[in-house]
Parts: structure tokens; C-alpha cells; sequence
């Protein structure tokens, strides 16, 4: 009977083989999500979703207007709902977050994030029916890089980070206002 004797090379990709292992464990178990105790995981109902936020918990810059973590959250929320697919830039979900805050700043359209998104018009008005929350989705594994590049938006946006100038309030599948600014990713920017 002959018995097998491993060389050095066997040991130390024996070795490297184990070692990606350990990686691979440790970097999924560093990225499970776990809320604050205070904050609903996401896809849950909570009340707090329906009013409008009010308490300022955080300051993006020195130079911006402070907004609350809900604020943050609900910008992201709307960048990732419309925005939120793979293939779609992180240059149109700046677009759609600069959208927003350009209602935010016409006197046309409602004064904060919340209002904007709960007003019944398009493209926000499918939250006037589902409320400004996460879709069951956004929990899963496969959506937190989405989940991540959408905060990571609405932070940049709510920092000052302006795409278009403050006339750009129109964003469809369509055209629609008085001019096409921006046709990005299937979605028309538009005064």
C-alpha cells in the first residue's frame, strides 16, 4: 500500500484554502444587520413612519442644515425604491435624491422629505399608498450593497451635493415639465 506524502506547495494552499474560508465567515458575520433598539428593522410597521420626523439627531456637515437620521432614511429610502437596481448608476441616485430635495426647496411641493414623498404626485406618490418605508426586500442579504449605496447617496445629497440646479423638479419614465435636462438609466430629469 502506498501512502501519499504531501509536499510543502499541498500544505500552503491547504492552508490558503482554510484561511479564505475564515475570511469569508468573518466578513458575512460583520455584515449582519442589527437596528438600534429604538429603530424598527427594516419592513416592519411602526408609527413612527407615518409622522412627519421632527427630532434632529445628527449633523451631516458645518456647512448644511442638520437632518435627522429619519430624514436620512427617508431620502434613502425613495433613492433606493426608485433607483435601487444593480445595473443604475450612483450618478442617477444622486439625480433622484437632488429631485427630491429641488421639491423640497419650490415653493410648489411640500417643505421637508416626508411631505415631498407622501405628496400624492409622481414619481413619489406610491408612497402616499405604502408609506415612506424599506420593502421586505431591502432585509435580505442580496439587497444590503443597494441598501448601502442608497444611504451612502442620501447622505452625499443631504451634505449639499447637487446634480442638477434647483428648476429640476420632474423625474419619470416619461417626459414631462418644459424640458429634458437628463435621460439616465430610464429615467427622464426634467424642468
Amino acid at each position: 500500500m502506498k501512502t501519499k506524502r504531501y509536499n510543502i506547495v499541498d500544505t500552503v494552499a491547504l492552508i490558503s484554502f482554510f484561511l479564505c474560508l475564515l475570511c469569508l465567515v468573518a466578513c458575512n458575520n460583520s455584515r449582519e444587520y442589527t437596528p438600534e433598539p429604538t429603530t424598527p428593522a427594516i419592513g416592519e410597521e411602526n408609527t413612527e413612519y407615518i409622522t412627519e420626523p421632527t427630532q434632529k439627531e445628527t449633523a451631516v456637515t458645518e456647512d448644511t442644515e442638520p437632518y435627522s437620521l429619519k430624514e436620512i432614511e427617508h431620502l434613502a429610502i425613495a433613492i433606493y425604491k426608485i433607483a435601487g437596481a444593480d445595473y443604475i448608476s450612483d450618478e442617477t441616485r444622486l439625480m433622484v435624491g437632488t429631485v427630491v430635495m429641488n421639491r423640497v426647496a419650490d415653493p410648489r411641493f411640500p417643505d421637508t422629505i416626508y411631505e415631498v414623498l407622501m405628496d400624492n404626485k409622481e414619481p413619489f406618490g406610491r408612497f402616499y399608498l405604502t408609506g415612506v418605508k424599506w420593502p421586505e426586500r431591502a432585509d435580505t442579504a442580496e439587497e444590503w450593497h443597494a441598501v448601502d449605496r442608497a444611504l451612502d447617496c442620501a447622505i452625499q445629497v443631504l451634505s449639499g451635493y447637487r446634480s442638477f440646479d434647483a428648476s429640476v423638479v420632474w423625474m419619470a419614465n416619461f417626459e414631462q415639465g418644459s424640458y429634458v435636462v437628463a435621460y439616465q438609466d430610464g429615467l427622464y430629469f426634467c424642468r
